[in-house]
C-alpha cells in the first residue's frame, strides 16, 4: 500500500531559477511565494477553483502536477490582466462561480454603513458571502470586498465578527492577496495605498482574534511583504509609505512567532488516531468467537466499518480474551475490507475498471459447468467446480492476458458470487488456476460452505467478485483464535501481561541440574546450563560476544528473543541452538520433537536442509516444498500405519465421487431437455411415469427403442432414452436411405413394386420429418415458466385427450421435477464429500502423531501449522523455534505453539521487513502490521542483538550504518572480498529521471529504463567472467520484476548460445528476498515521478532489505532527487553515497584488458557501443596463433584467441609445394589445392584435374569400344566405365519383362529385382474376384472392399469381403414364431428360449386368473387376488391370496370404552384372547385448549391422553416488540423479526431490516429557525435544542400563528377556528391552555395540541410503540422535525430489547456443563435406569459439545487427564442446541428434588420402584422433545406436581414451577418506564411500577375523539380530502 505523501519536490523537468537582477525579478520572486503559499494551503491545487488576477507584464503562473512555475507571456494590457492557471498538457481543470449582482450592489451600500449593520446584514447573508469569496474577483470587486472586511474590523460585535472573518480566510480568496496588490500598483497610488492599507488592517484583526488561522498564513503574509519591496523598488510603479513597509514587517514577524507558540493544528491522521486510541477501552458489541469466519452478508453489503481496537504495542492487555478479540476482528477485516470496499463500488455505479484498481475484479455473467476430479493414479491432480468467468464469444477481454504471470484467480483467492444484485452471497476459494483451463476462460474452484441454490442452472448468470487476498491462511489461523482461551492460551505471562522477568524453560526446573555438551573449537565442552560459572567463554567455542550472549539466551530463557540485523548470522545461529537441543535431548529429558515454523516454504526448505548435517530424524510437513533434497523426508513418505477408518472413509468418499458422476450424467440430458429444449425423453411400453411424445409408429419403425440405455449402479434404475430433435432428423434420414436402397437391390421386385415402394417410403419420411420438426417448433414455444405443469398432471392422470403442446409442456413439467430432485441430491452429495474430507484429513492428522513423536525435529510453515493446530497440541512440542519471526503475523505465531510449549526461541529483525498484510490503514492506524516479536523488543528489557556482520563489503555495510542501525561491526572477512572486475566501485548510484509507468495488468509500477539498463549491466558483467549464480537482479516492484523477466525471455528467445547464460540470473522482488544474498546485486528502485511521490520506498524497512543483500558489488539505479527530497532516511542514504563517491547519473566502468582505458554508461545503448563484448571499443593487437594481429574490438578472455577467424590471406602453400593457398588465414588449407594441372593416368591417357587429385583413382572419360566378358555385349563407352549399358533381355519371375539395364554381373537370376508393373492376382481371401490393386512386388491384402451378404437367417450385413458372415454375431431381431405362435423377442444370436409374452392363464390351486409369460404355468404365487378364505372366527381373510392366511384377524367387532373416555375400535383377535383395547390407538381428536390459546391438533393418543400435548402446528401471529406479527410456528419460541421497516426523513425514505438501525440519510440535518441551527447529519440526535418560541408569522387572517418557530404552520388559526380546534385538536376531558399551542402532522395533515401530543408520545415510548397520528393511527415520518428524537426513539429501543433478549450461548454452556456435572452423579442413586441413561447421555453430549474436537481427538490418543487441559471449548453446533438441553436439565433438576425429597423424609430407595414408570414417562417425554414450548413447560409442571404429589402426599413442597423465556420478544410483556428509560418485562394488564426507580407505569393511551369528525388541513388552513 503506498503511502500519499505531500509533494514538496520539483523534477529535473520542471526546475527553474528566478533571476533577481532582471526588471521582473521581484514578481517572479512573488509570484513563485505565491505558489509555494497555494501548494502548503490546498493540497488539491491542482484543480483549483479559481482564476487569480495576473500580474504586470504579461507573467502567467502555471501549475504542473504538484508545483507551480513562473513563466513569460505576451503582455496584454494593463487592467484586464488575469493569471491564467492552466495544468501541463494545457486542459482547463478549473470552474468559474456565478456572481451575484444583486449582493455585490448591496455590498456597495454596505460601504458608507454603520460597522455594526455591516456585520449584521451580511451575518444574515453569509451564504452568498461565502460563495463571493470562493468565487472569482476582479480588482475592482476584490477592492469592494476588502472596504466591507476594513467595516467589519472596525466592529465591536465580536460574535459575528470572528464567524465572518474565519469564513473570508478561504485559501482561494487568500491566495489572491499578493497578485492584487501587485495589480493595484499599476493603478493610481490612492487605489493602492487603499488596498494595501486594507489587507493590513485584515491581517491585524485576524492576528487578534484568530491567531492559530493567521500562523497558518504566514506564506501569504510573507508574499504580500515581498510583493510591496519589489513594488517599493520599482521605478514603473507607484510610491510605497515607509510606515505601510514598517506596518507589513511587523505583521511578518507576528505570524512567525505565533507559528512558533501556536499549537500545532491536529490533521486528519491526528485525529484518526486519537479516535482509534480511545477504541482500545471500549468493550466489544459481542463474542467474537460468534463471528463466522467467513464473510456474511452483512460484511460485504453494510458499508458501515466494524468495531476494532488496535493492537496493544505498548503494555500489557487487559486478559486473554481482549487478546484474542483484538487479534481475530483485525485479522478478519484484513480480508474482508477489501471485498466489502469493492461491492460498494458495484453497488453505487463505479465503473468495474475504477474497481479493479482496488484489491478486487468484476467478472459479469459467470456460469457454472459442472464438478471436475482429475486423478493420476492415487494422485489428484485437479479437483473443484468448473466455471466460464467469461461466457462471450467474442470477448476481446482476456486476448492479452498472460495467464502464467498475472495474479488474476492466484491459488486461494476469496470469491464472491451473486446472482441477485448481492442479496444472497455464496463464497469460494480459487482451488486451480491450471493454465489449460485459464486459456479457456474455466477455474476451478472450491466452496467454503454448504450451498442451498442450483447453481448449474443454465439460465443463471452470476457476478463474481475475485479478492486478490490469500484466503486459506486466514481461514486456518482464525479458527485456531476462535478454540483458544485462558485455559490453553501459551505464554500468557509474556504475550499478555508482557513480563519483563526471564524464566528458564520448565523442563530445566523439573530435573536434577542438566549438564549439557557443547561442541567448540578444541573439542567438547561439558556444562551445567543454568550455571554461568560452568560455560566456557566466546572464544572457545568459536562465537564473537553477541552471538555468545544469543546462545546463553537461547538455552537458558523460555521466552528468548534474538534481533540479526543484516548479514549476522541469524540463520548460522538458529542452527547452532538446534544443534545444541537435539544432541543434548536425553540429557534435558525431553521426549518430544522440535517445533521448527517458518513464514515461507523457501525459508523452511533451507533450514531444513542445514539441519541435515546433525540430524536426518527430520520430517518436512507440507506438500509445496520445491528441494529434492528433503524428498524423502516429506510426511507423505512416511510409512505411517493407516487405520480401518481411514480406509472407510476413503472407500465412502470415493463411492461418493461414482454417485455423483452418475447423477452429472443424469442431469445432463435433463437439462438439454428442460432449460435447452434440445430434444426430449422417450417412453418404454407401460411406462406411465412421464407422457409419450413421440408416436409409438415412430419409435418403432426408426428403432429407437433398441438402444443400450445405462442404468444407475446405486439404484439400479434404468435411466430413460433422450433425443434430440437433430438426432431424430439424422435417423430419418438414415432410414429413408437405407430403405430405398434396400428396395434398389431386392431382385424379387418389379420395377413397378419398386417404384411404388419407394414413393410409400419417401412419403412415410417426409411425414417423420415433420412431425418432428413441429415438435422442435411447440417446443420452443412452450412457456419458459411451466406454470400450467401442475393443473395437466392432474388432467393426464384422468386419462384426458390433451394437444401436442400441453403434452410437451407437461412432458417438460416432470422432467424438470426430475431435474430439481437430481440437483438437490448433488448438493447431499457434495455436503457428504466436503464432510468426508474435514474427518479424512483429522484422521490423517491424528495417524501421525504416533509416528512423528520418534523424530527430532518437525519443520512447517505457519499456515500449516495453524492447520494442524490440533494435531501439534497432541504432539505437545515443548520447544518451537520461529525464523524470520519479525516477519510473521503475531496471530500466526500464536496459532503455531500449543500450551505445551514450555521453550519458545525468536529469531529475526523487526528493522527488516514487516508482516505483510492486505490492509494499509490496519496497519498504519491499527498496528497490525507489528509483529510479536517487535512487540516484545519493545516491552522487554530481554532482546538480544547480534552486532558482527559476515555479507556486505564496508563500502555497502555505511549505507545502513548509522542510518538504520546505531552501530554493526565488520567482521574481518568482508574486507578480503575479491577485487570487482570491470566494475571501478563496489557501490554505485546511477541517478536518473527516465519516468515510471503504470502497469495495468497488475496495479503496480514499472521503469523500462531502469529494466533494460541493469539487463545490459549484467550481460556485460557476465562477460566479465562471473556465473549466473552470482548476479542477482532485484526490484522494489512485482511490475518492474515481470518486465525484466519479459525482456529477459525475449533475449534469449533471439540469442546465441554465449549468451544463455542469461537464464540462470535471479530476478525477484526485495520482499521475496529477505534472508538471502548473492556476490554481486543490481537494484531498480523504478519510482521516478512529476508528483514527487516514491510509495512504499519510504518505508525504513524495505530500504534495510533492499540495500543489505549484497557482499562483493551493489550497483542501484533510481532516481535520487525525489528518494531524498521526501523521505529522512533516503536522505542518509543518499550522504553516505556522496561521502563515498559513488552519486552520478552514469556508471564508470573499466577495461580488464586496457586497465588505463575507463568510460561512463547512461544507458543501455551506451553498452552495446562503449563495450560490444565486454572489454572497450579499442583494437585488440594480440597476436594471433597464427601470427598475425587480432582486428577485432576489445575482448575478454571467454572468446580465446584460438576460436577467431583470422581475415588476413593465408601465406602457406599446397602439399606439392607449387601453389600459394588463395583462402582466408582462418580456412584450412594445403590438403586440397584447387589449381587444374595436367597429370598422365594408368591408363596412358592424359585429363586436366586439380592440384590435390590423385590420378590412380580419376575417372577417365575418353570413348573406347569394349566387350563385357559377364554378358558378351559390345558397346562405346568411357576409358574406365566397368558395366554394360545395354538394357536387360531377360524375363522376370513373375513373367514380366525386366526392365533394367543389364545385370549379369550382380543378379543374374532376377533375386533382387522389384517388378513395378501392376498386380494381376486376386485379393486374399476374396469371395467376388476383386483384382489386387498393388505392384507386382508387393504381398497381396486380405479384400477390404465392402459388399452386402445374407446371412443364413436372412439378415443382410455391409461386410468386407473377405469376412464370413456366418462368423459374426447377428444383433437383429429374431424373426422367428415359435410353437404358441407369437414372435421370438430374443436377439437373433441368442437361442429361442420359453416364450415370454404375457398371457392369462387360470390359477389350478385358487382359480384365479392372472399374467404370466406363456412359456410356464400360472402357479399360486403370481395370483394378486384377494383371498376368499374363511378364518376360524368365521370373518374373511385380509390377506392376498398369494400370502398366507393371519391367524390373528383385525376385524372391527365393537366399540369400547377406554381409560381414557373416548371410543376405541376393538378388533377381533383382542375379544377372542380378552385384550382389552388399546388407549394408545385411540384417534379421538384432544381439542384441548392450549396456552398459546388455539385449540391442540393431536389425537388422544400423540397426546398421552393429555399428559403431554403435541406442539402446536398454528400461527403464532403475536405482536412483537417491534409492532410486526411472528411469523413461525406457535409452539416455537419467537424469533428476531426479520421484516422490512421504514421511516421517512425530510430528504428520502430508508427502508431497512427490522431491529437494525435507523435511517443512514448522511445529508445535513434540516432542523433549523432563525434562533439557531442543527449541524449534525439528519441520522444523528440534533445538538440544536428545539424552539420553543411562537411563531412569528402572520396567517392570512391578520391573526398571529399558533405554532411553534422553525415549524410548519398549523393551517387553523386559534381565534378564527377555535370551535374546531376545541373539538379534534385537544383530548377528550382535557384542560384547555391559555395560549395553545398547535402541531400540523405531516404525513396526515392532522392538527393537535403541541402539549397533548407530547404526552401521546409519551405513553407511547411507554408501550414501545412507533409514533402515530392520536386521531387517525397513521405512522409519523422523521419529516416532523420538532419531534424527530421521539419519533425515532422506538427504533432504539428496539434494538436493545434484541440485544436484551439475545441469549449468551457461551455462558448458558458453561451454566448446562457445570450442572450435568453436579446432577450426574445424583441420578444413579435413585435406581430409576431410564432416568440415569437419560443423564448420562446429556453428560456425554455436553462434554463432548463442550470440550471440542480436541478433546475428542485427545481421549482417541490416550491422553487421560492431560489431554482435556488442551479443550477448544464449545463448538458452534452445541451453542445451538444448549438453550433446549438447558430447560431438558431444569426439569431434571426438579425431578432430582422431588426424588431427595423422598430420602428426606426417611423412606426406603425400595418405596419409589412403583413410581418408576410415571419416572420413565417424564424421562421419554424428555428424550423426544425437539423443542420447548410454553405449552410443553406447562405440561412439565404438571407432570412434575402430579409425582410430587404422589411420593410426597403430606409434604408441603412448594408449587413446582419452570422457567420460561420463550415470550421473551412479544410486546405485550414489556414497558418502558418514561422516568429512567428502564425496560420491565411482565404482564401489562398487572398494574406495577417501575422496578429501578419505583415509579408508576403507564396506564392507559389518552383519548382523542373519533377519525370521522377530524379534518385535514395543509399549512395554509386548506382542507384536504381524506382520500
Amino acid at each position: 500500500m503506498e503511502e500519499h505523501e505531500k509533494p514538496t519536490y520539483l523534477p529535473p523537468a520542471q526546475r527553474r531559477r528566478i533571476d533577481g537582477n532582471n526588471s521582473a525579478g521581484w514578481r517572479a520572486q512573488a509570484a513563485a511565494l505565491t505558489a509555494r503559499n497555494q501548494n502548503t494551503q490546498n493540497p488539491h491545487h491542482g484543480t483549483a477553483s479559481r482564476r487569480p488576477q495576473q500580474p504586470a507584464h504579461g507573467f502567467r503562473a502555471n501549475i504542473n502536477g504538484d508545483n507551480w512555475r513562473l513563466c513569460r507571456e505576451p503582455s496584454v494590457p494593463r487592467g484586464n490582466s488575469h493569471i491564467n492557471v492552466t495544468n501541463q498538457n494545457g486542459r482547463g481543470n478549473f470552474y468559474q462561480a456565478k456572481k451575484n449582482l444583486n449582493f455585490v450592489a448591496a455590498l456597495q451600500r454596505l460601504v458608507d454603513e454603520d460597522p455594526f449593520q455591516v456585520v449584521k446584514q451580511l451575518a444574515e447573508r453569509s451564504d452568498q458571502w461565502d460563495e463571493l469569496v470562493k468565487g472569482e474577483l476582479n480588482l475592482s470587486d476584490f477592492q469592494l470586498v476588502l472596504c466591507v472586511l476594513r467595516k467589519v474590523c472596525e466592529s465591536e460585535y465580536d460574535k459575528h465578527k470572528a464567524m465572518l472573518v474565519n469564513q473570508t480566510c478561504h485559501p482561494d480568496f487568500m491566495n489572491c492577496f499578493p497578485t492584487m496588490l501587485l495589480n493595484s500598483s499599476m493603478k493610481d497610488h490612492l487605489t493602492f495605498t487603499q488596498v494595501a492599507e486594507n489587507i493590513a488592517l485584515f491581517f491585524t484583526t485576524l492576528v487578534e482574534m484568530l491567531p492559530i488561522t493567521a500562523a497558518g498564513l504566514k506564506k501569504t503574509v510573507e508574499c504580500c511583504f515581498v510583493s510591496l519591496n519589489g513594488i517599493s523598488s520599482s521605478q514603473d510603479c507607484v510610491q510605497v509609505a515607509p510606515e505601510l513597509l514598517q506596518k507589513y514587517k511587523s505583521l511578518v514577524g507576528h505570524v512567525e512567532a505565533l507559528q512558533v507558540n501556536a499549537p500545532k493544528k491536529p490533521t486528519w491522521h491526528d485525529r484518526r488516531m486519537e479516535q482509534v486510541e480511545k477504541m482500545k477501552y471500549e468493550q466489544p458489541p459481542n463474542d467474537f468467537r460468534e463471528i463466522s469466519i467467513y464473510p456474511t452478508f452483512e460484511d460485504v453489503v453494510n458499508p458501515q466499518r466494524p468495531f476494532l481496537r488496535p493492537n496493544v504495542i505498548n503494555g500489557p492487555y487487559f486478559d486473554v480474551e481482549h487478546y484474542l478479540d483484538t487479534q481475530y476482528r483485525l485479522l478478519r477485516e484484513d480480508f474482508v475490507r477489501p471485498l466489502r470496499e469493492g461491492v460498494q463500488d458495484i453497488l453505487k455505479g463505479t465503473d468495474s475498471k475504477k474497481c479493479e484498481s482496488l484489491s478486487v475484479r468484476v467478472y459479469k455473467d459467470v456460469q457454472f459447468i459442472k464438478y471436475v476430479r482429475e486423478i493420476e493414479g492415487a494422485r489428484v491432480l485437479n479437483e473443484g467446480t468448473l466455471l466460464c468467468f467469461d461466457t462471450s464469444t467474442n470477448s476481446r477481454r482476456f486476448q492479452r492476458t498472460n495467464w502464467e504471470q498475472t495474479k488474476k484467480f492466484m491459488h486461494g483467492a476469496l470469491l464472491c458470487f451473486t446472482r441477485n444484485c448481492f442479496q444472497t452471497l455464496l463464497f469460494a476459494t480459487v482451488s486451480s488456476r491450471d493454465v489449460k483451463y485459464l486459456r479457456q476462460k474455466q477455474i476451478l474452484v472450491t466452496f467454503c460452505e454448504k450451498y442451498d441454490e442450483n447453481i448449474y442452472d443454465k439460465n443463471a448468470k452470476y457476478t463474481m467478485i475475485e479478492s486478490e487476498v490469500f484466503f486459506e491462511p486466514y481461514y486456518q489461523v482464525l479458527g485456531t483464535l476462535k478454540n483458544l482461551n485462558d485455559r490453553n492460551f501459551p505464554f500468557p505471562k509474556y504475550f499478555i501481561n508482557v513480563q519483563k522477568d526471564d524464566e528458564p524453560p520448565a523442563y530445566l526446573l523439573d530435573v536434577e541440574p542438566v549438564q549439557i555438551k557443547i561442541k567448540g573449537t578444541r573439542g567438547s565442552y561439558q556444562l551445567t546450563i543454568l550455571n554461568d560459572a560452568s560455560w566456557p567463554d566466546a572464544e572457545q567455542l568459536g562465537l564473537d560476544n553477541s552471538q555468545y550472549k544469543a546462545l546463553k539466551a537461547a538455552l537458558t530463557k523460555e521466552l528468548a528473543v534474538i534481533q540479526g540485523p543484516p548479514g549476522t548470522g541469524k540463520t548460522f545461529m538458529a542452527l547452532k541452538i538446534a544443534e545444541i537441543l537435539i544432541r543434548n535431548q536425553q540429557a534435558m529429558k525431553r521426549k518430544t520433537p522440535i517445533l521448527v515454523v517458518c513464514l515461507t516454504n523457501h525459508a523452511l526448505d533451507q533450514f531444513l536442509v542445514g539441519m541435515l548435517n546433525f540430524t536426518e530424524s527430520l520430517v518436512r510437513i507440507g506438500g509445496q516444498s520445491r528441494c529434492e533434497e528433503l524428498d524423502a523426508y516429506n510426511l507423505r513418505k512416511l510409512n505411517v500405519k493407516r487405520s480401518k477408518a481411514q480406509y472407510k472413509v476413503r472407500d465412502a468418499l470415493r463411492e461418493a465421487y461414482d454417485r455423483l458422476v452418475v447423477i452429472d450424467r443424469q442431469i445432463a440430458p435433463l437439462n438439454q431437455a428442460v432449460n435447452l429444449r434440445q430434444g426430449f425423453f422417450l417412453t418404454n411400453p407401460g411406462d406411465h411415469s412421464i407422457p409419450p411424445v413421440l408416436d409409438a409408429s415412430i419409435a418403432s419403425a426408426l428403432q429407437l427403442h433398441d438402444q443400450d440405455v445405462p442404468s444407475d449402479p446405486f439404484t439400479g434404475r434404468i435411466d430413460k432414452i433422450f433425443v434430440t430433435f437433430k438426432e431424430l432428423e439424422d435417423k430419418i434420414r438414415r432410414w429413408t436411405f437405407d430403405n430405398l436402397e434396400d428396395i434398389k437391390e431386392d431382385e424379387h421386385l418389379s420395377p413397378e413394386e419398386k417404384q411404388l415402394f419407394s414413393y410409400q417410403i419417401k412419403e412415410q419420411g417426409t411425414y417423420f420429418s415433420n412431425v418432428i420438426e413441429g415438435l422442435e417448433i411447440i417446443a420452443a414455444e412452450v412457456d419458459a415458466d411451466l406454470s400450467q405443469g401442475e393443473v395437466l398432471e392432474k388432467t393426464w392422470k384422468r386419462r384426458s385427450n390433451m394437444n401436442m403442446a400441453d403434452l410437451l409442456e407437461l412432458h417438460y413439467y416432470i422432467l424438470r421435477k426430475d431435474l430439481v430432485e437430481l440437483e438437490e441430491k448433488r448438493q447431499l452429495i457434495m455436503g457428504e464429500i466436503i464432510q468426508m474430507k474435514k474427518t479424512l484429513d483429522e484422521l490423517l492428522s491424528m495417524e501421525n502423531v504416533s509416528e512423528l513423536r520418534s523424530k527430532d525435529v518437525i519443520g512447517l510453515t505457519t499456515n500449516g501449522a495453524a492447520r494442524l493446530h490440533s494435531m501439534l497440541s497432541i504432539l505437545g512440542c515443548e520447544i518451537a523455534i520461529i525464523e524470520e519471526a519479525a516477519e510473521v503475523m503475531e496471530a500466526h505465531i500464536v496459532a503455531c505453539i500449543s500450551k505445551s510449549c514450555k521453550h519458545l526461541i525468536l529469531i529475526g529483525d523487526h528493522k527488516q521487513l514487516r508482516p505483510k498484510i492486505s490492509e494499509y490503514e490496519l496497519g498504519k492506524f491499527y498496528n497490525f502490521d507489528v509483529s510479536l516479536f517487535e512487540r516484545m523488543v519493545i516491552n522487554r528489557e530481554g532482546c538480544i542483538t547480534l552486532q558482527v556482520q559476515h555479507r556486505m563489503a564496508p563500502e555497502m555495510a555505511k549505507l545502513i550504518v548509522p542510518t538504520i542501525y546505531k552501530t554493526l561491526e565488520n567482521h574481518q572477512s568482508v574486507f578480503e572480498r575479491p577485487k570487482l572486475k570491470s566494475l571501478t566501485q563496489r557501490l554505485s548510484f546511477v541517478t536518473h529521471s527516465e519516468p515510471e509507468q503504470q502497469d495495468k495488468e497488475n496495479s503496480s509500477r514499472t521503469n523500462p529504463h531502469e529494466a533494460s539498463f541493469l539487463i545490459s549491466l549484467c550481460q556485460h558483467l557476465l562477460k566479465q567472467g562471473y556465473t549466473a549464480n552470482q548476479i542477482t537482479i532485484l526490484t522494489t516492484y512485482k511490475g518492474q520484476m515481470f518486465l525484466i523477466k519479459q525482456k529477459l525471455k525475449s533475449i534469449l528467445s533471439n540469442s546465441s548460445k554465449d549468451e544463455k547464460e542469461l537464464a540462470g540470473v535471479r530476478v525477484s522482488v526485495v520482499d521475496d528476498f529477505q534472508g538471502e544474498e548473492n556476490d554481486i546485486i543490481l537494484l531498480s528502485l523504478v519510482r521516478s515521478n512529476a508528483e514527487g511521490r516514491i510509495g512504499f520506498l519510504a518505508t525504513e524497512n524495505r530500504v534495510c532489505v533492499a540495500l543489505s543483500r549484497a557482499k562483493q558489488g551493489f550497483i542501484i539505479i533510481g532516481d535520487m532527487g525525489i528518494l531524498s527530497a521526501n523521505n529522512s532516511t533516503w536522505k542518509a542514504v543518499r550522504k553516505s553515497i556522496e561521502d563515498q563517491n559513488a552519486l552520478d547519473s552514469s556508471l564508470t566502468l573499466r577495461c580488464e584488458v586496457h586497465p588505463h582505458y575507463k568510460f561512463k554508461v547512461s544507458t543501455p545503448k551506451d553498452f552495446q557501443t562503449l563495450s560490444p563484448y565486454g572489454g572497450c571499443n579499442l583494437i585488440c593487437e594480440d597476436q594471433l596463433n597464427c601470427g598475425h594481429p587480432c582486428k577485432t574490438v576489445c575482448h575478454l578472455m571467454q572468446i580465446k584467441h584460438a576460436e577467431i577467424q583470422c581475415n588476413a590471406p593465408c601465406e602457406r602453400k599446397c602439399n606439392a609445394g607449387l601453389h600459394r593457398c588463395k583462402q582466408k588465414c582462418f580456412v584450412k588449407c594445403g590438403w586440397n589445392c584447387m589449381e587444374m594441372v595436367q597429370k598422365n593416368l594408368p591408363c596412358s591417357h592424359q585429363a586436366m584435374m586439380r592440384c590435390h587429385a590423385d590420378e590412380e583413382h580419376f575417372f577417365c572419360t575418353e570413348i573406347v569400344k569394349k566387350k563385357f566378358t559377364e554378358c558378351n555385349h559390345e558397346a562405346e563407352v568411357a576409358c574406365s566405365c566397368k558395366r554394360c549399358p545395354q538394357p536387360c533381355d531377360m524375363q522376370a519371375p513373375c513373367g514380366h519383362s525386366c526392365t533394367s539395364k543389364c545385370h549379369t554381373d550382380s543378379d543374374p537370376d532376377h533375386l533382387q529385382y522389384k517388378c513395378t508393373k501392376s498386380c494381376i492376382k486376386m485379393n486374399k481371401d476374396c469371395r467376388s474376384n476383386h483384382p489386387c490393386n498393388k505392384k507386382c512386388w508387393e504381398e497381396c491384402d486380405v479384400c477390404e472392399v465392402k459388399v452386402k451378404v445374407k446371412r443364413s437367417c436372412g439378415h443382410q450385413f455391409d461386410l468386407k469381403c473377405h469376412i464370413d458372415p456366418e462368423g459374426i454375431e447377428c444383433r437383429n431381431m429374431c424373426a422367428k414364431m415359435l410353437d404358441c405362435g407369437h414372435r421370438c423377442l430374443k436377439k437373433c444370436n441368442t437361442e429361442c428360449s420359453p416364450c415370454i409374452q404375457l398371457v392369462e392363464k387360470v390359477i389350478l390351486e385358487c382359480g384365479h386368473s392372472a399374467k404370466v409369460p406363456c412359456g410356464r404355468e400360472a402357479t399360486k404365487e403370481d395370483c394378486a387376488e384377494q383371498c376368499k378364505k374363511l378364518l376360524s372366527c368365521g370373518h374373511t381373510c385380509k390377506a392376498k391370496c398369494s400370502e398366507e392366511c393371519t391367524p390373528n384377524c383385525r376385524e372391527v367387532v365393537e366399540l369400547q370404552i377406554g381409560m381414557c373416555g373416548h371410543e376405541i375400535k376393538r378388533l377381533c383377535l383382542e375379544k377372542t384372547k380378552g385384550i382389552k383395547a388399546d388407549v394408545m390407538r385411540c384417534t379421538a381428536k384432544c381439542n384441548t385448549l392450549l396456552e398459546c390459546g388455539h385449540a391442540c391438533g393431536g389425537t388422544c393418543r400423540t397426546c398421552h391422553q393429555g399428559r403431554f400435548h403435541v406442539p402446536c402446528k398454528q400461527k403464532c401471529f403475536k405482536e412483537l416488540i417491534c409492532g410486526h406479527r411472528c411469523p413461525s410456528q406457535c409452539s416455537e419460541p419467537c424469533p428476531p423479526c426479520t421484516q422490512k421497516s421504514s421511516i421517512s426523513c425530510a430528504h428520502e425514505t430508508q427502508e431497512f431490516p427490522c431491529g437494525m438501525n435507523k435511517s443512514i440519510c448522511k445529508k445535513k440535518c434540516s432542523v433549523k429557525c432563525e434562533h439557531g441551527k442543527c449541524t449534525n447529519q439528519c441520522e444523528m440526535k440534533c445538538n440544536f435544542t428545539r424552539c420553543d418560541e411562537k411563531c412569528s408569522k402572520t396567517l392570512k387572517c391578520t391573526h398571529p400563528c399558533a405554532g411553534f418557530c422553525g415549524s410548519p404552520c398549523p393551517g387553523l388559526c386559534w381565534e378564527c377556528d377555535k370551535e374546531e380546534l376545541l373539538h379534534h385538536a385537544f383530548p377528550t376531558l382535557a384542560d384547555i391552555p391559555e395560549d395553545p399551542r398547535f402541531i400540523l402532522l405531516p404525513d396526515c395533515h392532522h392538527t393537535v395540541e403541541a402539549s397533548a401530543l407530547e404526552a401521546w408520545f409519551k405513553w407511547q415510548s411507554s408501550q414501545l410503540e412507533i409514533k402515530r397520528c392520536p386521531l387517525c393511527l397513521k405512522q409519523i415520518s422523521a419529516k416532523l422535525l420538532r419531534y424527530k428524537k421521539e419519533i425515532l426513539e422506538p427504533f432504539d429501543d428496539f434494538k436493545e430489547i434484541r440485544n436484551k433478549t439475545q441469549p449468551n450461548g457461551n455462558l448458558m454452556a458453561k451454566e448446562l456443563m457445570s450442572q450435568t456435572l453436579r446432577h450426574g452423579p445424583l441420578c444413579e442413586k435413585f435406581g430409576i435406569d431410564s432416568l440415569t441413561d437419560f443423564m448420562t447421555r446429556m453428560c456425554l453430549e455436553t462434554r463432548k459439545g463442550y470440550e471440542g474436537d480436541a478433546q475428542a481427538g485427545a481421549n482417541q490418543a490416550g491422553r487421560g487427564r492431560k489431554g482435556r487441559n488442551r479443550t477448544s471449548g464449545p463448538s458452534f453446533a452445541f451453542i445451538n442446541q444448549v438453550p433446549l438441553m438447558k430447560k431438558k436439565m431444569d426439569v431434571v433438576q426438579v425431578l432430582i428434588e422431588l426424588l431427595e425429597s423422598k430420602l428426606m423424609f426417611g423412606y426406603k430407595a425400595l418405596q419409589i420402584n412403583d413410581k418408576k414408570s410415571e419416572v420413565d414417562f417424564i424421562v421419554e417425554m424428555l428424550k423426544g422433545c425437539r423443542s420447548m414450548s410454553t405449552q410443553h413447560t406447562r405440561d412439565f409442571e404438571r407432570l412434575l406436581s402430579a409425582l410430587n404429589l404422589k411420593i410426597n402426599p403430606t409434604s408441603r413442597i412448594r408449587e413446582v414451577k419452570l422457567p420460561d423465556d420463550t415470550l421473551l420478544r412479544l410486546k405485550s410483556l414489556w414497558q418502558k418506564c418514561g422516568e429512567c428509560k428502564n425496560f420491565e418485562y411482565g404482564s401489562k394488564k398487572v398494574t406495577k411500577v417501575c422496578s429501578k426507580c419505583q415509579a408508576a407505569l403507564s396506564d392507559g393511551p389518552i383519548q382523542f375523539p373519533d377519525l370521522d369528525h377530524a379534518k385535514q388541513h395543509d399549512n395554509k388552513g386548506r382542507v384536504i380530502s381524506a382520500t
